[in-house]
């Protein structure tokens, strides 16, 4: 993750924390494209596991589930930053990546 501490700048009239949310956007973008590509990385998992079991592959389903939930806790707090920005556009779990491989749902914890 990168530094968010250079060119930050307060704002005088208390309305957020930066006057330039430009980074703090740039970086939820990044993190919203690694969301996207460890989805899509588990969705093709889960298509090889189910056809070939694979202690190795089911935990790297695993690690690529605690991976996305860090992200979209980072994101979350950097929306914070950003009061114009929907926090829960941008951290809500869709049905395909909040099921693991054992058919649970993640929001309920890790099953593998």
């Amino acid at each position: 993750v990168h530094s968010l501490s250079r060119g930050r700048t307060p704002m005088p009239d208390g309305e957020g924390p930066w006057t330039d949310a430009g980074p703090v956007e740039a970086q939820i973008q990044e993190l919203e494209r690694q969301i996207e590509h460890l989805v899509r990385s588990n969705l093709e998992m889960r298509e090889y596991l189910a056809e070939t079991p694979d202690a190795d592959l089911r935990a790297a389903i695993g690690e690529n589930i605690v991976t996305i939930a860090r992200r979209r806790a980072i994101i979350e707090d950097l929306c914070k930053l950003m009061p114009n920005r929907s926090v829960a556009s941008a951290v809500q779990l869709s049905q395909s990546d909040a099921m693991d491989t054992s058919g649970g749902d993640v929001r309920d914890g890790v099953h593998l």
